[in-house]
């Protein structure tokens, strides 16, 4: 979820499926947040990069169900400009 820190109010809430706890990031121009979400079960897992303007979302498969590569990710960052995500992984 997504909280307005004064008066802690609830904005948005993002989505969850068999989720650990995942990395967001949000870009420097604030219009942009990023998120990983895994399943652990499906062995699937998405970026999902949410337009906080206007509640879209985009999708980025990272792996899929014959990967072996493990899902965590440690860490997501925005470059400066935006333009760029870069994702870390365990």
């Amino acid at each position: 979820s997504l909280y307005e820190v004064e008066g802690f109010r609830r904005i948005a809430d993002f989505p969850r499926r068999n989720l650990a706890s995942t990395p967001v990031a949000f870009s420097p121009c604030g219009r942009w947040l990023a998120l990983i979400e895994a399943d652990d079960f499906a062995h699937t897992g998405v970026i999902v990069i949410v337009d906080m303007h206007t509640g879209a979302h985009s999708n980025i498969q990272v792996y899929g169900r014959s990967e072996l590569w493990k899902y965590s990710s440690s860490a997501l960052a925005f470059s400066s400009d935006g333009s760029r995500l870069a994702v870390s992984s365990l």
